[in-house]
């Protein structure tokens, strides 16, 4: 019961965005991406960015949760980081779009989907979501 309540919630979060992203598609008169499972860069540098940034977060996320499955920290902190590295990755993408992309709107569409998961995280935090399927 306890995954199936969280699929379901991981599923309603992900209509929901998707909802948001088809409206703010239609508002800014974007075509949708080819895939929305692959991932373009816009040029070499921010390929480069890209991976030191996945780099250097996986290894974060790996002592944090080394930490947090020990019992040293609790599960916020594993959210904290992964928050962080959302922002982050999420910043570098609209900066690289807006400045050297083809589209410079497709920039509004990124941020907002990175805010997004942002928000959620934020919420995951504030009303203690985590302990409700641990």
């Amino acid at each position: 019961m306890l995954w199936i309540k969280f699929m379901l919630f991981v599923l309603g979060i992900f209509a929901l965005n998707s909802g948001i992203q088809l409206g703010l598609r239609k508002a800014l008169n974007l075509e949708k991406e080819k895939s929305t499972l692959s991932y373009n860069h816009v040029n070499g540098l921010h390929r480069k960015i890209d991976w030191g940034l996945r780099l250097v977060f996986l290894v974060l996320l790996l002592l944090t949760l080394n930490q947090v499955l020990s019992h040293d920290a609790t599960p916020d902190l594993l959210l904290i980081v992964w928050m962080l590295q959302i922002g982050l990755d999420t910043g570098v993408r609209v900066f690289f779009e807006k400045t050297a992309g083809p589209e410079p709107k497709r920039a509004i569409l990124t941020g907002s989907e990175g805010l997004f998961f942002i928000s959620v995280l934020v919420m995951a935090i504030r009303f203690d979501w985590v302990h409700l399927f641990t």
